[in-house]
């Protein structure tokens, strides 16, 4: 694939050139194209949150920074935090992690004797946790991102007090690792909180 992106200075909008499949060109267009410098107090992970609100389902917003990029990309936008500061450089990709748990909906759908037991014994217990991951909340995660559950980003103190559990996270590939949330580096019970980070579990 060979997309290539650029401002268009009137209207803001992302233009394409070169092949680049229908679907994530779509997706690209729909979001538009971002370029910021030193909004007081807007980390990286604000304005990735910003573009994915306008980000079709499917496809997440990623920062190279942050994870690799797959082969397929296209480029929506960059931010400076302050001067003399890198340029963060956003993309659209595909959401493997949306692919990923269609596969695992069709083996989780397969019904076995032992399944089924271990179903029932963990129903006993109250039945295993819900976690969803509609908002696509980000960590750092040693040096990449991985996103967590909507459930841990919306009450990060409970999670962290409360014996720190582990939970299920998403890495770039898909594929999940349970985590736990790491308090101390990033200031959580401070007034200077800073963006989630996680440890593995």
């Amino acid at each position: 694939m060979d997309a290539k992106t650029w401002i268009n200075n009137t209207t803001n909008l992302v233009e394409i050139s070169g092949e680049c499949p229908a679907d994530l060109a779509a997706a690209a267009k729909q979001i538009g194209y971002y370029n910021g410098f030193n909004r007081d107090g807007i980390s990286v992970f604000d304005v990735m949150a910003e573009l994915q609100e306008n980000c079709p389902e499917g496809f997440i917003v990623v920062c190279p920074h942050f994870t690799s990029l797959p082969p397929e990309h296209v480029r929506v936008g960059q931010y400076v935090v302050r001067h003399g500061d890198p340029e963060y450089s956003f993309y659209v990709v595909r959401d493997v992690s949306l692919a990923a748990a269609l596969l695992g909906k069709r083996g989780g759908s397969a019904r076995t004797s032992a399944k089924q037991a271990a179903s029932r014994a963990n129903g006993k217990l109250g039945g295993r946790p819900k976690y969803t991951y509609d908002h696509k909340f980000q960590a750092h995660y040693g040096a990449g991102i991985i996103i967590v559950p909507d459930q841990v980003a919306d009450d990060q103190r409970k999670w962290a007090t409360d014996g720190n559990k582990s939970f299920p996270a998403i890495r770039s590939n898909g594929d999940k690792t349970r985590v736990c949330l790491d308090p101390d580096a990033y200031g959580l019970f401070t007034s200077g909180t800073g963006d989630m980070v996680v440890i593995s579990a």
